[in-house]
C-alpha cells in the first residue's frame, strides 16, 4: 500500500494559524482585508489540509513551500499555478466564490484578482508562521476569536473541505456515480433492476439545483451541523444523480417551513415549561377572563378548547403541566398558532 503523508504537529498548527488570522483580519480587525485576500489565505490553508493523507511525492515539502510565500511575486506565482492546475470545467470560480450564486462575492475572475492585496496576504502568512511556533501567541488569538464569536458572520466560515471536495458540479455528479457503483457492487441484477425505477423528475427541479448548487451545499452543511446528512443522501443510498438532486432540492425548497417547524417546537417547549412553573395568584379573575375568550371564539373552536383549559387551570381544576393536553393531537403549526394568539390577545397568559 502506498505511503501517505501525515502532517506534523507544527504543520497542523500553521494551518490553524492561517484560519485564525484570516478570520481575525476579515471580521475583527479595524481595517478588514478584502474578500479576495481572505479567500487567498483560505486557499493556502486548504493546500495545507490537502497534504494530510495525500501521496508523499506531492505532500513532502509542500507546507514549507507555502510558508515561503512571503513576497508579492511568489504569491502571485502560487495563485497562477493554482488556477492553471484546474481544467476549465473544474470550477476554480466556485472554489473562490466567483459567479452568480448568493455566496459569491465577485462576478468575474478579474474582479477577484484585482481585489487581492498580495502584500498584505504575505504579511499575514509571515505572522501565521510566527504564531504557529508560539503556543502563547496562538492561545491569545484563539481567545480573541472566541471572545468575538458573536460578531463573526457565518459566511466567514467559507467552504468546509468536505464541501470543496464535491466542487464543482461535475465533480459532485462523478462522486454520486462512484458511490452508486460501490453501493450495487455486491447486489445481483434483479436487485439492481428493482431499485432502479423510472425517474419522473421535473426538469425545473434539476435546473434549479444546478443553478443553486453551491447555496444548497452550504444550506445542508449549516442547517444540519456538518455534512453527514448531505453525504448520506448523496452517496449512501445508491440513488441516481437526478434522484439525489431532487432530494436535495426538496429539502432546500422546504427550508422556510423547516425553520418555522423548529421555531414552533422551541416556542411550544418554552410555553410548556412556563405553564408548569408560573405562579398565578389571580385565580378567579383570570378564569373569568378566559371564560369570556371561550365564548368569543365560537368560530375558532381549537382556540376555544385551549381557552377552556386555561380557565380550568386558573380554577385549579388542572395543573399547569396539563394545559396543552387538550390540543396535543393538533398539528404543531396549529398549536403554535393558538399559543401565539393567546400571547397577543390575552392578558392572563405568559
Amino acid at each position: 500500500m502506498e505511503d501517505r503523508y501525515k502532517l506534523t504537529e507544527t504543520e497542523e498548527t500553521y494551518g490553524e494559524a492561517l484560519e485564525i488570522l484570516a478570520t481575525y483580519y476579515k471580521a475583527i480587525n479595524k481595517k478588514p482585508i478584502s474578500w479576495a485576500s481572505f479567500l487567498v489565505l483560505h486557499e493556502i490553508r486548504y493546500e495545507v489540509l490537502c497534504c494530510e493523507g495525500n501521496n508523499l511525492d506531492w505532500s513532502e515539502g509542500r507546507v514549507s513551500y507555502l510558508q515561503e510565500l512571503v513576497t508579492k511575486e511568489d504569491l502571485e506565482d502560487f495563485m497562477v499555478i493554482q488556477i492553471d492546475n484546474y481544467d476549465e470545467d473544474e470550477g476554480i470560480e466556485e472554489k473562490l466564490l466567483i459567479g452568480k450564486c448568493e455566496r459569491c462575492k465577485y462576478k468575474t475572475f478579474d474582479d477577484f484578482w484585482n481585489d487581492i492585496d498580495f502584500q498584505q496576504v504575505c504579511l499575514i502568512n509571515k505572522e501565521a508562521i510566527k504564531i504557529s511556533l508560539s503556543e502563547e501567541k496562538l492561545n491569545q488569538y484563539r481567545k480573541i476569536i472566541f471572545d468575538n464569536e458573536e460578531i463573526i458572520p457565518s459566511e466567514i466560515k467559507l467552504i468546509p473541505s468536505e464541501i470543496r471536495d464535491n466542487l464543482p458540479l461535475n465533480f459532485f455528479e462523478e462522486n454520486i456515480l462512484k458511490a452508486r457503483e460501490e453501493f450495487f457492487e455486491d447486489l445481483d441484477d434483479s436487485e439492481i433492476q428493482n431499485h432502479e425505477e423510472e425517474e419522473n423528475i421535473p426538469n425545473t427541479k434539476i435546473e434549479f439545483f444546478n443553478e443553486k448548487f453551491l447555496d444548497i451545499l452550504f444550506y445542508m452543511q449549516e442547517t444540519f451541523e456538518g455534512t453527514y446528512y448531505f453525504e448520506e443522501i448523496s452517496f449512501g443510498t445508491g440513488s441516481t444523480i437526478n434522484q439525489v438532486k431532487e432530494r436535495l432540492f426538496d429539502i432546500y425548497e422546504d427550508r422556510f417551513n423547516f425553520q418555522e417547524s423548529l421555531d414552533n417546537e422551541e416556542l411550544l417547549t418554552e410555553i410548556q415549561h412556563q405553564l408548569s412553573t408560573q405562579l398565578w395568584p389571580e385565580g378567579r379573575e383570570a378564569a373569568e377572563a378566559w371564560a369570556i375568550k371561550v365564548n368569543e371564539n365560537t368560530d375558532d373552536k381549537n382556540f376555544a378548547i385551549f381557552a377552556k383549559s386555561m380557565e380550568k387551570f386558573h380554577l385549579k381544576e388542572i395543573r399547569g403541566t396539563h394545559i396543552l393536553d387538550s390540543i396535543k393531537e393538533f398539528p404543531k403549526e396549529e398549536k403554535s398558532r393558538i399559543v401565539k394568539k393567546a400571547r397577543g390577545t390575552c392578558k392572563w397568559f405568559i
